[in-house]
């Protein structure tokens, strides 16, 4: 259940702290004082757009914050909106993404806001209340398992080819470029790395034994010479005894390079038609690169893909009967679970429909008239939601002829059909939070919404924000939104309302005026909702 809501420099609310109760909770207060920020604020923790105009102005954050509890369970949601537009949201203190706050709190918080009724008149809307009626999910599941399954198999086949000319230009294309890739051999994916050494060698053979012969020559003439004079001029001087065995020992290592060199020198030789052979073969991995791939794995990988493809066509007929097979097969399968669900929603659309009509005739329409229409069209294609077409029927008064809920319902009555709905559908959230779902009645009708939405407060927490006072009577708890205006600033402030103060509220909404007369009907009112829950 929702358990407090914190809101910050949201719109024209400075900062507002509210705890909530379980049961009915009225919210009410004039037109403006802000009762739509609460819900707005309560919408952006359910993942709606932030704007930077949903900061106060001269603020440079708007916050809005809600503890959640679920058994001995809680969850601190937050969600912060700078003037810039920026969002941020956290959870339990840690940041997290709006979708996963969102999910989180659409798991504890249904919010019925004014357009929820008209969105009961739409067929999804309809198929999914009475799917949740009828609780049987897993079916659903199945159904949209298979569909998928179904699809899947329908790319398949598609994409198998189309026309015999555009296979057989499609198995040209896929042979020559198959025959060119494995006509260049590529086995070792660093081949490039290899042969750009090899190039360097090659193209280096002619300095190699010239420019080696040269420099073993220098060290052979030069260096060796010089270094065989200072051992003689220093043989026999104790000064130099050490540095003589050095000298020698370096003679020995210049010798040993000098033939290194030599060696190295004489045996290179220049070999232009190898190093044709090696350019070209760079050429050819640089085209097949060009055509199929960054890089020489990729290459291959492009390979074996197009063998696979080249199989596919080759192999056409065989692979288009079996996913024909296979296609038909999940059609089958599909159709089964189509009519379970059709079957199941039958069942469910003649036990909901009598209740809904029997809440109906609760909220003041006594005479309505409720059906729920499926139809089972075995000539759709696979669908996810199934092959039904599911509509409610309705009619307000006796003499006139059933007909979609959304064409002939007033406003007043779509929003109590959605107060029927939801009072007979299976809770599957803990708090149910309605925005004005008493627009277009008054009256007795006021006051029967009034008591369906205390007697729905049984098995769920319930908030609504209403403008009648047969609605607000109901309650078990009121909070009043009200506003203050000075010169300076504007100041939104929600407060529970003890029994005085609620008659006076009540009286206000009844007549516009706090007045003796209006306080003893507020009373009044008061009393029979009383008398109601008892």
């Amino acid at each position: 259940m929702l358990d407090e809501l914190s809101v910050r420099h949201f719109g024209v609310i400075r900062h507002a702290e509210v705890t909530f109760d379980s049961g009915f909770t009225a919210i009410t207060g004039e037109t403006g004082a802000g009762k739509s920020l609460i819900i707005g604020a309560l919408a952006l923790l359910l993942g709606a757009k932030a704007s930077a105009s949903l900061v106060q102005p001269g603020a440079d954050e708007a916050a809005v914050e809600a503890r959640l509890i679920d058994g001995d369970d809680e969850s601190i949601v937050r969600r912060v909106v700078s003037s810039a537009g920026r969002s941020r949201a956290y959870l339990n203190g840690s940041l997290a993404s709006a979708s996963d706050v969102a999910d989180l709190v659409g798991g504890h918080i249904e919010l019925l806001a004014q357009h929820a009724a008209q969105r009961l008149s739409q067929p999804a809307e309809q198929r999914r209340a009475l799917d949740r009626f009828g609780g049987h999910a897993e079916l659903v599941d199945d159904v949209a398992r298979l569909a998928e399954q179904y699809k899947d198999l329908e790319r398949t086949l598609a994409e198998l080819g189309g026309d015999d000319r555009s296979r057989a230009r499609e198995l040209e294309l896929l042979t020559y470029q198959l025959d060119e890739i494995d006509a260049a051999a590529l086995t070792d994916p660093d081949e490039e790395a290899s042969l750009a050494l090899l190039q360097d060698e090659l193209a280096q053979a002619t300095r190699v034994r010239e420019d080696g012969s040269r420099a073993a020559q220098h060290l052979s003439d030069g260096v060796l010479d010089a270094t065989g004079d200072a051992i003689a001029a220093l043989d026999g001087l104790i000064a130099f005894g050490e540095t003589s065995t050095r000298l020698t020992q370096l003679q020995e290592e210049i010798g040993d390079i000098a033939r290194y060199i030599r060696t190295t020198a004489e045996s290179a030789e220049s070999d232009p038609e190898a190093l044709d052979t090696v350019v070209n073969r760079r050429q050819l991995i640089a085209d097949l690169k060009r055509k199929y791939g960054p890089d020489i794995a990729a290459v291959l990988a492009y390979r074996d893909q197009l063998a696979d493809d080249l199989d596919r066509l080759t192999r056409f007929d065989e692979h288009r009967q079996h996913t024909l097979a296979a296609l038909a097969a999940s059609r089958t399968d599909y159709a089964d679970a189509a009519q379970k669900l059709h079957d199941a929603r039958e069942r469910a659309a003649q036990t909901m429909a009598p209740q809904i009509e029997a809440e109906l005739s609760a909220l003041a329409l006594p005479n309505a008239r409720f059906v729920i229409d499926v139809t089972f069209d075995d000539t759709a294609e696979p669908s996810r939601f199934g092959s039904d077409n599911v509509r409610f029927m309705f009619c307000a008064n006796p003499g006139q002829r059933l007909a979609p809920l959304g064409d002939v319902a007033s406003g007043g009555e779509l929003s109590r059909a959605l107060l029927a709905v939801r009072v007979v559908s299976s809770l599957d959230v803990p708090t149910l939070i309605f925005d004005e779902i008493d627009a277009g009645i008054g009256g007795e009708a006021g006051a029967a919404m009034g008591s369906a939405l205390a007697g729905l407060s049984k098995h769920a927490q319930v908030l609504c924000v209403t403008h009648l006072a047969q609605v607000a009577a109901s309650a078990d708890h009121h909070l009043e939104v009200r506003k203050t205006v000075d010169e300076r600033d504007t100041v939104v402030t929600i407060s529970p309302l003890n029994s005085a103060h609620r008659v006076d509220e009540l009286s206000r909404m009844l007549s516009g005026v706090v007045s003796e007369s209006a306080r003893e009907h507020a009373r009044e009112l008061l009393e029979l909702a009383k008398a109601g829950r008892s």
